[in-house]
């Protein structure tokens, strides 16, 4: 790490699936790994639960209501930016329930979400209507817990 201004960043993202597929959400610029895939979910606001942070945030980025299942799995991983370092802490949920209809974010972090098949995830696979897919660690990781790996 460098002598740069050190942030802890607590974040909630959620797992949904639909048949053989997993719900994605793509960055968008400013975002540091925009055109990208991740999972649905963001920061906490300040004096946020994990679980209400990955509610709100589902709800903002897909359009989704969602009911949380279990925590599926606690992440921790650091990040060197040009400014600051950064402590990322992730929770990530099962959801067992959802509904409504998907819609785009807007003035945010992502600019489209889909349900995308696992195999359109595959790093071979090349062709289809989403075409070669990059996906964020998170999303690779979100990617083997729905298949149950």
């Amino acid at each position: 790490m460098t002598d740069h201004p050190k942030i802890i960043r607590p974040a909630a993202y959620t797992l949904i699936t639909h048949g053989e597929s997993l719900l994605m959400c793509r960055l968008c610029p400013p975002e540091r790994w925009a055109g990208w895939w991740t999972l649905p979910g963001g920061g906490l606001d300040f004096g946020e639960s994990p679980e209400s942070g990955a509610v709100r945030e589902t709800l903002e980025e897909t359009g989704l209501e969602i009911e949380l299942g279990e925590l599926v799995e606690v992440q921790s991983e650091l990040f060197e930016f040009p400014d600051k370092d950064m402590h990322a802490i992730r929770f990530l949920y099962r959801v067992t329930r959802w509904g409504g209809q998907l819609l785009n974010e807007v003035d945010g972090s992502t600019d489209t979400c889909a349900f995308i098949p696992f195999a359109a995830l595959d790093p071979t696979y090349r062709h289809g209507e989403f075409g070669e897919i990059r996906m964020v660690e998170l999303a690779r990781r979100g990617l083997e817990l729905a298949r149950g790996a």
